[in-house]
């Protein structure tokens, strides 16, 4: 049993304790700065996916395959919110 630390300085277990937590994550564990351009990057994935059924769907199946004007200015408007999204995100 290694019993240093019971008779050791307050000073010294907290400079010990220090840098077990700095060395304590492995590297293969994404810092949270990784994570969270990880989730943008989905969201952003979704949200084109979600855009293009939605115009998809409603000029397949409800405009029998013609397309309005209406829906290139619906899509020039998702792709004006996608490129905003990008410019906060970069």
């Amino acid at each position: 049993m290694y019993l240093r630390w019971l008779c050791a300085t307050d000073h010294e277990v907290a400079t010990a304790m220090s840098a077990l937590r700095r060395d304590a994550r492995p590297a293969w564990v994404p810092t949270k700065r990784q994570v969270l351009v990880h989730v943008n990057h989905c969201l952003i994935l979704w949200y084109l996916c979600i855009v293009f059924m939605a115009v998809g769907v409603r000029v397949d199946s409800y405009q029998d395959g013609r397309v309005r004007a209406a829906d290139i200015i619906g899509l020039a408007v998702c792709l004006a919110i996608l490129a905003a999204w990008l410019y906060g995100t970069y």
